[in-house]
């Protein structure tokens, strides 16, 4: 998959929320139906939240496949997916169109 690829299935996968997953703050999952906003994209790419340790991006990284170019920088989205969705309180909705200007990606 390519960084574009993954980058529009990730904005796709915020926007959509096909699960009908809740909106959680603070972890990735609540082991029931609620998601941060980096869960949900978790459980887009097939990565089970609950098994991903909070702190070991490296292996998360890896588990989604994501490869670090000059223009896409895994662990600073990562970054700002957290900080958006648990410090500024955003929706999914929001970060997904903070994404898209960010990226400048147009669906």
């Amino acid at each position: 998959m390519s960084i574009q690829e993954s980058r529009q299935r990730t904005i796709s996968a915020l926007r959509e929320n096909r699960r009908g997953f809740t909106q959680i703050r603070e972890r990735y999952t609540d082991q029931a139906n609620g998601r941060c906003a980096c869960g949900l994209v978790m459980e887009e790419f097939g990565v089970d939240p609950a098994t991903c340790p909070w702190d070991e991006f490296d292996q998360l990284r890896d588990q989604l496949g994501m490869k670090a170019t000059p223009d896409y920088e895994p662990e600073v989205l990562w970054n700002d997916v957290y900080n958006w969705n648990d410090e500024a309180g955003m929706s999914y909705a929001e970060i997904a169109g903070r994404l898209e200007r960010e990226w400048r990606i147009s669906e």
